[in-house]
């Protein structure tokens, strides 16, 4: 990524958008955590650029079907523009894109550390093995009734 396209990445993440980790733990994996680097916006050029830049899609907030779901659970709902958004969550693209923004980033450089430094300390999951685990607990659990 280019310094330019970082620095404009960067800038977006700090004003219009968010870094987000979600922990959970599972049988298999342990305590696992997974990162999303979101921009919103109403423009919907600028949120095709940061798109482009993050590796995502964009996704728009449809302003008639939740006004039309407030109206009917008998809710006002505020009138405001439509807006969209795009977010990073694959591992991969969250890491390549922190690296490039972190030098830029004002806002939200400490929860930018944070993540980039879980992701250093914890290596991918070997979604196979896991696989594999958990086909062997199923197989391992089941009732086996004999005559």
């Amino acid at each position: 990524m280019l310094d330019t396209d970082a620095a404009w990445l960067a800038a977006a993440i700090d004003g219009e958008g968010s870094i987000v980790t979600q922990a959970r733990t599972t049988q298999f994996l342990g305590e696992r955590r997974q990162f999303h680097i979101s921009v919103y916006n109403t423009s919907r050029p600028f949120v095709d650029h940061a798109a482009t830049l993050l590796g995502g899609g964009v996704s728009t907030r449809q302003l008639a079907l939740a006004q039309a779901a407030a109206r009917a659970r008998g809710i006002g709902l505020h009138p405001r523009k439509q807006y969209f958004w795009t977010t990073a969550t694959a591992r991969a693209d969250v890491e390549r894109v922190l690296l490039a923004v972190r030098p830029f980033l004002i806002i939200k450089a400490e929860k930018a550390d944070a993540v980039l430094a879980w992701l250093n300390a914890n290596p991918p999951v070997d979604r196979a093995a896991v696989s594999r685990a958990w086909q062997a607990s199923r197989n391992n659990s089941s009732l086996r009734v004999e005559a």
